[in-house]
């Protein structure tokens, strides 16, 4: 559960309260606020890991590092579409491509 910047300070001082206990930083923070939901120990366990490697209580955004192809990747992958759309045999599809103008520019089948 995604808690408000307000919630997690918070809950940080509650952990520093409980002296990095985080057992008994959520009994303190239930005590503390009790008409708010209440975070379990590993929540609590994951704020303080993440305060201590940050020093910020922000979440962490995951990050996806693209993939990135090379001209030739990318040639030879369609060339494989085309292949296998119209059932091309290897020899037909040289072929039509001009087989000298791929070879010269250093793809190959």
């Amino acid at each position: 559960m995604h808690y408000p910047p307000e919630q997690l300070i918070q809950m940080v001082y509650a952990i520093g309260e409980s002296d990095g206990n985080c057992f008994l930083a959520a009994r303190i923070y239930a005590q503390k606020y009790p008409n708010r939901s209440h975070p379990n120990v590993r929540s609590l366990q994951n704020l303080k890991e993440r305060f201590e490697r940050t020093g910020s209580v922000s979440y962490e955004k995951k990050s996806r590092t693209p993939t990135v192809l090379n001209e030739e990747n990318h040639v030879c992958k369609r060339i494989n579409f085309i292949r296998t759309m119209f059932s091309y045999t290897n020899n037909y599809l040289k072929m039509i491509l001009k087989e000298e103008y791929i070879l010269v520019n250093g793809y190959t089948m």
